[in-house]
């Protein structure tokens, strides 16, 4: 990636810390709604869904108003559209914040796949847990000064 080439943002997958989805979609059409303004070729996009339902177990929700989905399904909803563009950096904002532990553990195995199939994934969390359970380096930011950076092994010790 090359800072300042607009191409790269094709590259980057983005999760905000609040869904910023259409309340009044179904969880398909707002997948749909953003490979669209991704750019996703038409003949790719119902391929492409199916896989992201599939990936994220959203399957069983592909219907349902996304104003009706639970507090986790909604977080996994905002990590499939993060996903649509196949990035190679991932940007994770508070990504299991709200979910019950079951989703979270599931969450967690996502982005860890995530990890080890080479995508540059970058978490910011209040939770030193969720750091410890997915991270392999981790900042600790104090009043948005990088106060230490390391190995969570380093920076215990």
């Amino acid at each position: 990636m090359v800072i300042g080439d607009r191409s790269s943002f094709d590259q980057v997958g983005y999760c905000p810390q609040f869904d910023a989805l259409n309340m009044k979609l179904t969880t398909i059409e707002n997948i749909e709604l953003f490979a669209r303004i991704r750019g996703v070729p038409e003949r790719h996009i119902q391929p492409l869904v199916s896989r992201l339902l599939s990936s994220l177990h959203l399957k069983a929700y592909s219907s349902t108003v996304t104003s009706a989905l639970s507090g986790g399904n909604r977080r996994k909803l905002s990590v499939a559209i993060a996903l649509i563009s196949h990035p190679s950096l991932i940007l994770l904002d508070e990504p299991s914040a709200g979910m019950d532990p079951g989703s979270q553990q599931f969450l967690w195995k996502v982005i860890d796949r995530l990890r080890k199939s080479g995508k540059a994934v970058v978490i910011t969390s209040h939770s030193m847990e969720e750091c410890e359970a997915l991270c392999t380096r981790i900042a600790i930011m104090d009043r948005g000064q990088i106060r230490c950076i390391g190995s969570k092994q380093h920076l215990k010790n």
